[in-house]
């Protein structure tokens, strides 16, 4: 489990855009950095009271900081419209993994929020 949680932060972090402020990513790529962000936080709550000497790397695998950089970046290089639409298609499973890692540990962890369920099941 913990590596899979390692992993699929790598693959969310390196398969995302590069380089983007909140308030301009495009709301395709928005949902996931907000399900990730509401769902992360739950993540490390629980981690904190189940396994704490994983703390440190929950807190950097939930961590959307790269993930909006990246996504920044990108649309800086490739333009709005065409990082809205990688979100939207191309970019689309991998984020969904981030997400899926995510919720799969909360599920099984016993953690599961109505919150992060509300967060996840918004996205489109």
């Amino acid at each position: 489990m913990k590596k899979m949680l390692y992993t699929g932060l790598i693959v969310l972090l390196a398969g995302a855009a590069e380089g983007v402020t909140a308030q301009s990513l495009p709301p395709a790529c928005q949902q996931y950095v907000t399900a990730l962000n509401v769902c992360g936080a739950d993540l490390v709550k629980l981690i904190e009271l189940r396994k704490p000497a994983d703390l440190e790397n929950t807190r950097r695998y939930v961590d959307t900081r790269g993930l909006v950089a990246d996504i920044r970046a990108h649309i800086k290089s490739d333009g709005y419209d065409q990082v809205a639409q990688a979100c939207a298609t191309t970019a689309r499973d991998e984020l969904q993994k981030g997400i899926i890692n995510v919720t799969t540990m909360l599920t099984f962890g016993g953690g599961m929020t109505s919150r992060c369920q509300r967060a996840a099941g918004a996205i489109r």
